[in-house]
């Protein structure tokens, strides 16, 4: 009887610990104003933000098509997700694709370096929402350059800037 007494205030005390974890909700926007193309196609895989002292945090798992195009004008809903309370240092994206559509003809875009790193710093406070949008500015993203022939090879390499933290 002894040994399931303490069981039952060990098991209690872990479930009033773990109900107690401090979070707040984190959101990520994006928002563009590109030029020049018709379509601009952009694939993440991921999206992971750094906890001081603590390890880089998933926000993103599932790939994510984005047209910038269709983000003049407006944000795109990203990321939704409770995080720990807490200073967060950076956001990291992971973006392996693109395409660009001019003059009705699509075009794959290479892509040098997939991981991009957004340096900022924000807090998520307990029961209330960070969020952040981010610029993907397109038009300084995409490299153009001739290879002959009336051919151009396009280039992606993402600028993304901080556009607006709020809580």
């Amino acid at each position: 009887m002894k040994k399931n007494t303490i069981l039952i205030v060990v098991l209690t005390i872990l479930a009033a610990a773990c109900s107690n974890k401090s979070t707040g909700n984190f959101q990520i926007y994006m928002k563009d104003a590109p030029q020049n193309f018709e379509q601009i196609l952009v694939t993440m895989t991921y999206i992971y933000v750094h906890h001081t002292g603590g390890a880089d945090i998933a926000v993103l798992r599932i790939p994510k098509v984005i047209d910038l195009i269709q983000l003049k004008g407006r944000q795109e809903f990203i990321v939704d997700q409770d995080l720990d309370a807490g200073k967060y240092t950076e956001i990291r994206l992971i973006i392996n694709a693109g395409s660009v559509v001019a003059g009705g003809v699509t075009y794959t875009c290479e892509v040098p370096s997939t991981e991009i790193k957004i340096p900022v710093q924000f807090d998520i406070l307990k029961d209330q929402t960070t969020k952040i949008i981010l610029d993907f500015d397109a038009e300084n993203s995409i490299e153009i350059h001739p290879i002959g022939g009336g051919q151009n090879k396009y280039i992606l390499r993402p600028v993304i800037n901080v556009d607006n933290i709020s809580y």
